[in-house]
């Protein structure tokens, strides 16, 4: 009974995607407008921006939706039209292939998990 109060009680304190955000790399020129993009999909996202190179910057967003959920796939839909809007931010995601088929693809085929604007890179997934 202990370990179901403490889970709710985490689930009080911090919103559902808290433990797998949706992690985005875009061009460090267009990071503050990639970070206002995605603050503004309804459900009020978290974004946080992270590390910076002089090319790339990445931002983490937490999502309030449940993962896995069709809240959160309809959330990360937005979330990559919104993002995808801005020009220049060259926006690759991780995870790349989330589970719903939907949001397999964004751009053209065997573009999986990468915007469809022209010089971007793929978009990697794994550890590390």
């Amino acid at each position: 009974m202990e370990a179901i109060a403490g889970q709710e009680t985490l689930s009080r304190a911090f919103p559902a995607g808290s433990a797998q955000p949706v992690v985005i790399i875009s061009r460090t020129s267009a990071a503050e407008a990639v970070r206002a993009a995605a603050s503004a999909i309804p459900g009020n996202p978290r974004v946080t921006i992270g590390e910076r190179t002089p090319e790339y910057t990445r931002a983490d967003v937490v999502l309030r939706a449940e993962p896995g959920s069709e809240a959160s796939f309809a959330a990360i839909r937005q979330l990559r039209e919104a993002v995808h809007a801005v020009a220049g931010a060259s926006a690759v995601w991780w995870p790349s292939a989330p589970q719903d088929p939907a949001l397999r693809t964004t751009g053209a085929p065997g573009h999986e998990g990468r915007s469809s604007r022209a010089g971007d890179r793929p978009a990697r997934s794994g550890s590390g």
